[in-house]
C-alpha cells in the first residue's frame, strides 16, 4: 500500500512538474501576446451633419478603446476594448464626454466569444495559471 502510495504521489509530481515547466518554457503564439478586449455595441442618436469618419477617429481617441465601427444608417456603434483597463460603464461615459452623444445599450445577437478558443479554453487557462513571466 505504501508503494502504491508512493508511485501515485511521484506520477502526480511528475506530471505537475511537466505542466509546469512547459508552460513556462514554450514560445507564446501572437494572439497569446495581445491584450485581451471585449466588445460591446450601442444603439447612438447621431446628429445629422455628424461623418462616420470623423465620430469614429473622436471615439478611438478614448483611452482603453482598441478599434470602433461607426454605422450611422442604423445608428450603431460598436468598440472593442482592453476590459482590464476601462470598465464598460466608464467606457460609455468617456465616449459620451468625448463626443457629445448619446448611447443606448444594444443588444448584441453574438454571445461568448468564439466557440473554437472555447474547445481548448481549459488548457490554455491552466498554462496562463502556471506561466510565470
Amino acid at each position: 500500500m505504501k508503494k502504491l502510495l508512493l508511485a501515485t504521489a511521484i506520477l502526480f509530481f511528475t506530471g505537475f512538474t511537466a505542466l509546469f515547466l512547459y508552460a513556462n518554457l514554450r514560445s507564446l503564439s501572437i494572439t497569446e501576446r495581445l491584450e485581451p478586449v471585449a466588445l460591446v455595441t450601442y444603439h447612438l442618436a447621431a446628429p445629422d451633419n455628424a461623418a462616420e469618419a470623423t465620430l469614429s477617429t473622436r471615439i478611438r481617441s478614448v483611452k482603453g478603446v482598441t478599434a470602433c465601427a461607426v454605422n450611422l444608417a442604423s445608428n450603431l456603434l460598436s468598440v472593442t476594448y482592453q476590459h482590464h483597463k476601462l470598465s464598460a460603464g466608464q467606457l460609455k461615459l468617456d465616449i459620451e464626454q468625448q463626443t457629445g452623444l448619446s448611447l443606448k445599450d444594444a443588444p448584441v445577437a453574438a454571445s461568448g466569444g468564439c466557440p473554437v478558443h472555447k474547445v481548448a479554453g481549459w488548457y490554455h487557462s491552466t498554462l496562463d495559471f502556471l506561466r510565470i513571466h
